[in-house]
């Protein structure tokens, strides 16, 4: 496979944290060689940006952390749209998804969280997604003019944003929470109910006390059980 020199800094990762210990490094040394990894195909962006973008609130270009030029004048090796499919620590190579092995003199690890799907049968069905990265928002507002009902699974604080944002483009959502009461880590049930009276105003029907038994469908989401 094709040996790339990057010896210097490599991060994996393209998350704020990411990004910062880009930043940071170059302010230490102004002559590092610094790349970084990530899997999205867009720079980093502010994660919670992400409903408002789905609520056409912004558009994309606000969603970057630093344009494009940023990186060159910074001299940071921005590697998007790739994967790290191993480390070889003895040898000091970053294996890319290309099979391309990436040399380094010191790794930093910063891949961050990833969204959790609950084990619900047809969770992998076409037309079921989680709200992570631009690109899930993208194929969200792709789908917004060709869908008249969405069903949000989960009344969390992210739960809520998107069905709000799904809301504000005229779309019926349904939003389907297990406990008795809308966020219960964080509020009692007087609070809940004055949230869940704001969020109906909004266009969202809360379903409370709902567990979800199967998404159903041949090979794309048609309902939930």
């Amino acid at each position: 496979p094709e040996r790339l020199d990057g010896r210097g800094l490599s991060i994996i990762g393209g998350g704020i944290a990411g990004l910062t210990a880009a930043e940071e490094l170059r302010k230490l040394s102004p002559t590092a060689t610094i790349t970084l990894i990530t899997e999205e195909k867009q720079p980093p962006s502010y994660r919670l940006n992400l409903t408002r973008y789905l609520s056409q609130a912004i558009d994309s270009t606000s969603l970057p952390i630093h344009p494009l030029d940023w990186y060159e004048q910074n001299r940071i090796n921005l590697v998007t749209n790739t994967e790290v499919a191993h480390i070889h620590c003895t040898d000091k190579t970053v294996e890319l998804s290309d099979k391309t092995l990436l040399a380094y003199d010191k790794l930093i690890t910063a891949i961050g969280a990833h969204p959790f799907i609950p084990p619900i049968p047809g969770n992998t069905l076409t037309n079921v997604v989680t709200v992570r990265t631009v690109a899930d928002a993208e194929y969200i507002l792709s789908k917004i003019n060709k869908i008249d009902s969405c069903i949000c699974i989960g009344g969390g604080i992210l739960g809520l944003e998107t069905a709000g944002a799904i809301a504000k483009c005229g779309i019926k959502v349904q939003l389907l929470e297990e406990s008795e009461w809308l966020m219960p880590r964080q509020l009692n049930k007087a609070g809940a109910s004055l949230l869940k009276a704001h969020i109906e105003a909004a266009g969202v029907q809360v379903l409370t006390s709902v567990r979800v038994k199967a998404i159903t469908g041949t090979d794309r989401c048609e309902s939930v059980l």
